[in-house]
């Protein structure tokens, strides 16, 4: 259609891959599409990972990462960066983290009464142990 109109086209490729933005580029040019009367939106989703184990165990995954966009823009295609403000992308890892978060506390916390109970247990036993220990030096 955007061939027989020239109306540019803004396409919405799936996001959970990098291959996936790909095949939809591959798709539009087999067809003849123009690359300079297509939009590809939400390129800005992929400037960094949005898996949660990778950005806590890669502090590098920080790094903007402009690979895609460039490859993009390099092969005359338009990229719209337009997912800032959406409760959506930063969702997922809002929760992931949350929990992550709320586990470690859980964590921390039960470990902290686990040592409280047994200081509890042992160390009036080792006080009257020691105690003991000091009767029996001073008798000799």
């Amino acid at each position: 259609m955007s061939n027989e109109t020239g109306i540019a086209l803004s396409a919405h490729p799936p996001l959970d891959a990098v291959e996936n933005v790909r095949e939809v580029v591959r798709v539009m040019l087999d067809e003849g599409m123009n690359p300079e009367k297509a939009v590809i939106a939400h390129s800005d989703l992929f400037f960094v990972p949005r898996d949660l184990r990778i950005l806590i165990t890669d502090p590098e995954s920080w790094r903007l990462n402009t690979d895609l966009a460039r490859e993009l823009l390099g092969r005359g295609f338009n990229i719209s960066i337009d997912s800032f403000g959406h409760f959506q992308d930063g969702e997922p890892v809002g929760i992931l983290l949350g929990t992550a978060i709320f586990g470690i506390c859980t964590s921390a916390w039960t470990i902290c009464f686990i040592f409280t109970v047994a200081a509890l247990i042992f160390v009036p036993r080792d006080i009257k142990n020691l105690r003991g220990e000091l009767r029996s030096r001073v008798s000799a």
